[in-house]
């Protein structure tokens, strides 16, 4: 049987090894019996003078929960800070709704501007009348001639 020992704060009853109180949540503080030394409730010798701790080996138990503090808003700067904090969502979240729009229509404006506004024409089957012209040209005929000549083949084109 685990031995009690009453919360100095509180007077609730716990078992030594346990690490808080579980009426009023203080943390408890083991000191060795023979040199003093502050030590770990789980521990069973002290590190400082090896010696054998009395209190057995505990059973953790969950430590009472902490519960946070409640603020309270004193005066009219709080419900200020709270109205301007509304305010500036709805003016964030239309500025950001702009935004995508504007580039939605950027979008939209280059797509009808350079694919259906004006597509890309298709080529003519040119590879017959290409390879008849080529025919005609003679080995020794300067290069010169031969580019002034295909680019008026595609003037005509």
């Amino acid at each position: 049987m685990q031995q009690i020992f009453p919360c100095p704060t509180c007077g609730a009853q716990n078992y030594i090894g346990q690490d808080f109180c579980q009426g009023c949540g203080q943390k408890f503080q083991y000191n060795c019996p023979n040199c003093g030394a502050i030590v770990d409730s789980t521990l069973l010798n002290c590190p400082g003078c090896r010696e054998s701790l009395f209190w057995p080996t505990p059973q953790r138990v969950r430590p009472f929960p902490k519960q946070p503090a409640a603020y309270q808003r004193t005066g009219e700067g709080g419900e200020e800070g709270a109205k301007a904090k509304q305010k500036s969502d709805p003016w964030l979240t239309g500025c950001l709704g702009l935004v995508i729009i504007a580039f939605l229509a950027l979008g939209a404006y280059f797509v009808y501007d350079n694919y259906i506004k004006s597509p890309s024409p298709a080529l003519p089957d040119v590879t017959g009348f290409n390879q008849m012209q080529f025919r005609e040209f003679e080995p020794g005929q300067d290069v010169s001639t031969i580019v002034y000549q295909v680019n008026e083949m595609q003037e005509w084109l």
